[in-house]
This record gives C-alpha cells, structure tokens and sequence, in this order.
C-alpha cells in the first residue's frame, strides 16, 4: 500500500480491480485471486485464468468497482 502524509492512495484490493479490469497483473496474484472469487461468487482455480471467457467476465463485473476507483484516485489528486 503507497502512503502519502500517512493516507492510504491505494490499497490491495484496489490493485486487484485494476488488475480484474484492464487484465494486467498490479499486486499480487493471491489479492487478484480473492477478490475475483469475491466479485463472480464462486471458486476460480488458477488454470481458469487463461480462458480468455474469465477474463471478459472479470472486465464487466469489475466495471463499477473500476469506475469508483477512478473517482477515488482523480478526487485525491485534486486535493
């Protein structure tokens, strides 16, 4: 986690997001791999990552999650 004047700018699970999004790896794999879990509501084993179908699926339900990341990161550099 990156810190500026003792805040948080951004978190695992924020990283996670990026990754489950953009579909490049930020952080760590096991925080990617929680929060994909979370976010489809099922296990994922890791050989299911490379089907290109996951991926899509993650991009989508991940959206909002990516949206309101983005307002975070863009209200934090206003300041």
């Amino acid at each position: 986690m990156t810190k500026i004047a003792n805040k948080k700018l951004i978190t695992k699970r924020d990283l996670a997001i990026l990754t489950a999004y953009t579909g490049y790896m930020f952080g760590e794999f096991l925080d990617f791999h929680e929060y994909s879990e979370e976010l489809l509501g099922h296990r994922i084993f890791t050989n299911e990552y490379k089907n290109i179908e996951l991926t899509k699926k993650l991009h989508k339900c991940s959206k909002q999650d990516f949206l309101e990341l983005h307002e975070k990161l863009i209200q934090e550099a206003e300041k």
